[in-house]
């Protein structure tokens, strides 16, 4: 697997078919994306449909006693504890695909560096699974149900659906692995700093103090694909080295 980018025979731009791409613009001005006598624009038509939709899902009341109890003390204090587990939801479901992303960061690796003992990686693999467990049990704790799928949640997994299809496709190169990697710690990182303000001003100091834990050892893992980016680019032949 190379991971540098080369010249070949690339028959997707308009400029390889000069002749053809001609008659196709002379065909738009027969026949316009857009048709002039329409009773309603696409757009109108999106609007309309977002206008009317229902909303992706909702967050599900407290399934035990004390989640109840607890729940009804932070409305009464005028929090918002269906925001918190929703976000709760969210980094659960992110820390889950975070794993998954690095399994696949790690067969991609192996290939493309044999003999390296990737041990960064599996380290990071390991802290993203202690994540998803550390948020497991704090929304448990909470008395909500870590098994459902919270709007949050929900659009988190289907935000990473891209990001698990550039890892797990043979033909993308390590480069490119390492840049959706990158892209998903780059919102995993801003999402933990949400959480924990969430988390601190629902006054839960024990959480809030471990969620900073998880987000200093996020702070690492960023600045780590940073850099093995930056050398991947600029010097494709570097082994891993950091």
């Amino acid at each position: 697997m190379k991971n540098q980018i080369s010249f070949g025979v690339n028959r997707t731009g308009i400029q390889m078919s000069p002749f053809q791409s001609k008659q196709m613009e002379a065909g738009f001005k027969d026949f316009p994306p857009m048709p002039v006598d329409t009773s309603m624009r696409a757009a109108d038509l999106k609007q309309t449909y977002i206008r009317e939709a229902d909303s992706v899902g909702s967050v599900p009341l407290p399934g035990s006693v004390h989640g109840a109890v607890t729940t009804g003390l932070q409305m009464i204090k005028g929090e918002h504890p269906e925001m918190l587990m929703d976000k709760l939801s969210e980094r659960l479901a992110f820390e889950r695909t975070g794993v998954r992303l690095y399994e696949a960061l790690i067969i991609k690796a192996e290939v493309a560096l044999p003999g390296n003992a990737l041990s960064e990686l599996h380290q990071f693999r390991n802290e993203e699974e202690e994540h998803f467990v550390l948020v497991r049990d704090v929304i448990e704790s909470l008395g909500g149900d870590a098994t459902s799928q919270t709007p949050c949640a929900d659009v988190a997994g289907m935000a990473a659906m891209g990001l698990m299809q550039v890892l797990t496709d043979p033909r993308t190169n390590l480069a490119q692995c390492v840049q959706a990697i990158l892209i998903a710690e780059l919102a995993d990182n801003d999402a933990w700093d949400l959480l924990i303000q969430l988390t601190e001003d629902a006054g839960l100091e024990g959480p809030g103090e471990k969620f900073r834990l998880a987000k200093a050892q996020e702070d690492l893992h960023l600045e780590y694909m940073r850099s093995w980016i930056e050398d991947l680019v600029l010097e494709p032949q570097k082994p891993l080295q950091h």
